[in-house]
């Protein structure tokens, strides 16, 4: 995978844990939630 490419990640879930990882990936520059 070239640098300049996006990761497209989904979140499954809604309890704490993926509230949770929700805010991680929202961080993350080269990542389409």
């Amino acid at each position: 995978m070239a640098k300049s490419e996006r990761v497209r990640a989904a979140v499954v879930g809604a309890g704490h844990m993926g509230q949770y990882h929700t805010l991680v990936y929202a961080e993350l520059w080269d990542v389409d939630l």
